[in-house]
């Protein structure tokens, strides 16, 4: 019962993290919004928009990432249940 409990635990935990980076995600992309915004308006030039774009596809590979970690702890947690994924 340990595993479970254990696997459970790293699975809530997982999601809370990923609900967190969704919302850095979002973020990220309201501030690529807005540079594109500026540019449209010519504000500021094209380069300032793609300078904008590293950390919301940066983001984008955390959430990625993160994502990946809650489906192996999820594959986990139904082994400790007992059941399994045939292959």
């Amino acid at each position: 019962m340990n595993d479970v409990a254990r696997a459970a635990s790293q699975v809530q935990t997982l999601a809370e993290k990923n609900q967190h980076q969704a919302q850095i995600e979002r973020d990220a992309l309201r501030v690529v919004g807005l540079a594109q915004a500026r540019f449209n308006a010519g504000i500021i030039a094209g380069s300032r928009v793609s300078e904008a774009r590293i950390p919301a596809l940066r983001e984008r590979a955390n959430g990625l990432l993160l994502q990946g970690q809650w489906l192996d702890a999820s594959i986990q947690l139904t082994g400790a249940l007992g059941g399994g994924y045939k292959r």
